[in-house]
């Protein structure tokens, strides 16, 4: 994974969750989850101011659509992308009462899903580190 990505991508979970997290103060996080947001919160100073304000524009968005969608949510869960490692590309997790939402954000990218380039043999049943 490119510097660039990691941080553009981590930055944008970390914008979204926080949006969320100072409208709703008594959400539910997850150690995982408080560790990441300490984590990534030193990474917006690294930031293009246009892109971070463009970021916290999506981020407004995204939260409008979720008041919108499921009302007030309960609990936040960032993950790491190891799941994506396992097929699931789950960014964020927002729990609410009586359902569920499952959140892969992209930064520049439209895929709803895409390996690294280094896992592609795997993906296609091939043993990591094989001549094939």
């Amino acid at each position: 994974m490119t510097y660039k990505s990691n941080l553009y991508g981590r930055s944008l979970e970390y914008l979204t969750a926080k949006k969320i997290i100072d409208k709703y103060p008594n959400i539910k996080l997850s150690n995982a989850t408080v560790e990441m947001q300490r984590r990534d919160s030193k990474k917006i100073s690294q930031l293009d101011k246009d892109l971070l304000i463009k970021m916290n524009k999506s981020c407004e968005k995204i939260l409008l659509w979720l008041e919108k969608e499921a009302g007030v949510p309960d609990t936040l869960l960032r993950f790491s992308d190891n799941a994506g490692k396992e097929g699931d590309p789950t960014d964020i997790r927002i729990k609410f009462n009586v359902k569920e939402l499952n959140i892969s954000l992209k930064h520049n990218n439209y895929s709803i899903k895409h390996q690294r380039p280094y896992s592609t043999a795997q993906w296609f049943g091939f043993e990591k580190g094989s001549k094939e």
